[in-house]
């Protein structure tokens, strides 16, 4: 379930909603796990969902040429805000959002690209045109 989109959200919220434990909460090492970049905010966590967001992309591919002949048949999901994965965003191969894709290419249709690029973390660094 979601976190609230407005109001006060605490610290233990945002660590029931991450599944996280109950010692050692901090701030910044939850939006870490969240995937969030620095300057840690509470804010952040407007609308978060522990639970990735689905979308339809290519299989990994070694080049952005490969990629973007490849059909767009494997669900996957993403850690971001949007329905579509943005850049930035971690890509994951479950909805728990406990495995990450491995480095590479994969076709996906967006409003802002056609293929990206992931890095060894699996979050999405680069994207272009096909």
């Amino acid at each position: 379930m979601a976190l609230q989109s407005s109001g006060q959200i605490s610290l233990n919220d945002i660590r029931a909603e991450l599944g996280a434990s109950t010692t050692n909460v901090s701030l910044g090492a939850m939006s870490d796990t969240a995937g969030f970049a620095a300057q840690d905010k509470i804010s952040d966590f407007y609308g978060y969902s522990a639970g990735g967001t689905s979308f339809s992309a290519g299989p990994k591919q070694t080049s952005s040429g490969f990629a973007c002949f490849q059909s767009q048949n494997v669900t996957y999901y993403h850690n971001g805000s949007g329905s579509d994965p943005a850049s930035n965003d971690y890509i994951y191969t479950d909805s728990a959002m406990t495995t990450i894709v491995g480095s590479g290419y994969y076709r996906c249709d967006t409003q802002a690209f056609e293929w990206f690029r992931t890095n060894g973390f699996g979050r999405i660094f680069s994207y272009g045109q096909c």
